[in-house]
């Protein structure tokens, strides 16, 4: 079933439709959630709260 992707409180990176939802849920690329993964885990509350985090200003 589709929604038990989301009760686990994980990302599953395989799976297309989850990335998708997943991405829409918080207002991120797919491509940033894939770092945000590689950087913290697949944990769902974890990622959000990477991305969260302020982002340091680019290099003029």
């Amino acid at each position: 079933m589709p929604h038990q992707q989301f009760e686990c409180g994980r990302i599953d990176r395989s799976a297309p439709d989850a990335m998708l939802a997943w991405a829409r849920i918080l207002g991120v690329s797919q491509s940033e959630i894939l770092i945000a993964v590689a950087a913290v885990g697949d944990r769902a509350d974890a990622v959000r709260t990477y991305l969260a985090r302020p982002w340091p200003e680019p290099l003029a």
